[in-house]
């Protein structure tokens, strides 16, 4: 019988590639903890790097903000400056037309008075001179009862009329002095 080649023990070789496995398991475990270690401290930088660029862009946007709403600010003040300005220069128009009013209209009064005066002067110089013949005539004609009764309510109406005049005079007198005050 011929020899058969002895047979070579396998374990050896497998015990060799097992440790070879386990080995290379191990140097991949070690990379991996060194690349999960690696990517933990870049996102910690990024996130630190995210935070740091957020606090800049709310700042910019705060900052931007404030700059709008103290141009908004300053806008309305010098807006209701402008209208302070514009009401004062009416009330100063205003003011000087109220006087000129008054001055003309203090004016009219004096001319109205002074008509009116000399009316009432003319009107009771009438009246006197209307008053004297009917006197005479009263005189004159004492002697019969129509005539001293038609006398009489002559009389009284001449004496009605002339005691009008008076308080008529007053009263012109009491306007022109309410309307000159």
């Amino acid at each position: 019988m011929a020899k058969r080649p002895r047979a070579i023990d396998p374990t050896a070789n497998v015990l060799q590639l097992v440790k070879r496995s386990i080995a290379r398991q191990d140097d991949l475990r070690e990379a991996d903890a060194r690349y999960q270690h690696d990517l933990g401290k870049q996102e910690r930088r990024h996130r630190r790097e995210l935070r740091e660029s957020e606090t800049k862009y709310r700042d910019a946007q705060q900052a931007a903000e404030k700059g709008r709403i103290d141009a908004l600010l300053a806008a309305q003040n010098s807006a209701a400056a402008l209208t302070a300005s514009r009401a004062e220069s009416t009330a100063a128009a205003l003011a000087e037309r109220v006087d000129t009013s008054a001055k003309t209209l203090a004016a009219s009064v004096e001319a109205t008075a002074k008509a009116n005066e000399a009316a009432v002067a003319a009107t009771a110089k009438a009246l006197a001179e209307r008053i004297i013949p009917l006197e005479q005539a009263r005189y004159e004609q004492a002697g019969s009862k129509e005539q001293r009764t038609e006398g009489r309510s002559q009389n009284q109406w001449v004496i009605a009329l002339v005691l009008s005049i008076p308080s008529t005079v007053i009263a012109v007198i009491a306007l022109i002095a309410l309307l000159t005050k």
